[in-house]
């Protein structure tokens, strides 16, 4: 049997559960069209009251005096056009003074995919720590495929949205059509045009 929850930004009360995962974590926001090597990944920002639907196989724990909601079997986070699919999804949260909830990072664990409009990721793991908006794709092929243009690691991608950079660790290669590009480490940084474009 399939379960679905739609998840809004809304406080906890003590008198009830009020599943609310606010993931404000903004699953991965999109990608902005055009040359996709050439533009930020951008899988940290996008509109945060927008709702995040998730859906299980095997259902939703809450881990209420750990602060995790736990998402397994064949589980997939939905926000807009940003799809994180993974065997299970934690949600790690904090608890607000106002009595709202924050999460602050986000697990996916076990044949990790994230889908946007322009790219796709995939890997064994993936962290996303909200707070720096740094998410790490490990596994031992992790690749990020846009358009024609792909990368693989055999170690870890990184993106650091502050420093606006992305990293591959490990055997990395860049292929775009017929051109290729090996290292240990490859590291790109993205910077806007004068229109404010990547």
């Amino acid at each position: 049997m399939r379960r679905w929850f739609r998840l809004h930004r809304l406080p906890l009360s003590p008198g009830g559960l009020i599943l609310a995962v606010a993931v404000s974590l903004v699953v991965f926001g999109p990608s902005p069209g055009g040359d996709a090597l050439a533009q930020k990944l951008n899988f940290g920002s996008g509109d945060s009251n927008q709702p995040i639907e998730i859906f299980a196989d095997k259902g939703i724990e809450w881990q209420q005096e750990n602060l995790i909601f736990i998402a397994r079997g064949n589980a997939r986070a939905v926000r807009g056009a940003v799809t994180v699919y993974a065997d299970e999804l934690r949600a790690y949260y904090r608890e607000k003074a106002d009595g709202g909830t924050d999460i602050w990072r986000l697990d996916a664990n076990g044949k990790v995919r994230i889908k946007t409009q322009g790219e796709t990721a995939y890997g064994d793991n993936a962290i996303y720590q909200v707070d720096k908006k740094i998410l790490v794709l490990k596994g031992r092929k992790v690749r990020l495929v846009a358009g024609n243009d792909e990368i693989t690691a055999n170690r870890q991608l990184e993106y650091w949205e502050n420093k606006q950079m992305a990293v591959a660790r490990g055997n990395a290669f860049a292929v775009r059509e017929n051109k290729r590009l090996r290292a240990d480490v490859l590291a790109a940084y993205f910077r806007t045009d004068r229109k404010g474009e990547n």
